[in-house]
């Protein structure tokens, strides 16, 4: 690239839940430990790793942690106009030993979310769904009949 240094603020995809992140810029560690920054009335969020970019140089930033999931739905495709059925990921917390999920979807339909990270178990606390485990380790999530949107909350714990 050509021009002056740059400065950037870059927050890392870490995992809900991860323990012990840690980044290094070109090799070198850093002192960004993944912490948390908030406003008060705004959620936490992670803490942005802050660096300088020199014109003209590849800069390499590496991230790592331990633990911790990642929740993805299943990608719909959709027509212009056409109302989407697919699922959501409303929130996925980390709660004591394990994360609480609270996905959408619609009455009467059956989804497969893929998990990223540490292995689990689910079960349903709210909403009257099914889960199953899923093909390569996500969660298969039913929703019961009915009409419209239907939500539920579903516990995540660590297999073992």
């Amino acid at each position: 690239s050509e021009g002056p240094a740059l400065e950037l603020e870059f927050v890392p995809d870490v995992p809900t839940g991860a323990a012990a992140p840690s980044a290094a810029v070109n090799g070198t560690a850093t002192e960004w430990e993944g912490g948390a920054t908030g406003r008060a009335g705004e959620p936490a969020g992670p803490a942005p790793l802050v660096l300088r970019a020199t014109a003209g140089q590849a800069t390499e930033i590496t991230v790592a942690w331990e633990g911790g999931l990642a929740v993805a739905p299943p990608r719909i495709d959709l027509e212009p106009g056409q109302r989407s059925t697919g699922p959501r990921v409303i929130d996925l917390v980390a709660e004591g030993d394990g994360w609480m999920l609270t996905v959408e979807g619609s009455a009467g339909r059956m989804y497969d979310f893929a998990l990223f990270g540490t292995a689990v178990d689910a079960e349903v606390v709210e909403g009257g769904a099914e889960v199953v485990a899923g093909d390569n380790g996500g969660l298969r999530v039913g929703f019961p009949e009915g009409e419209g949107r239907v939500t539920a909350r579903v516990r995540l714990t660590p297999w073992g």
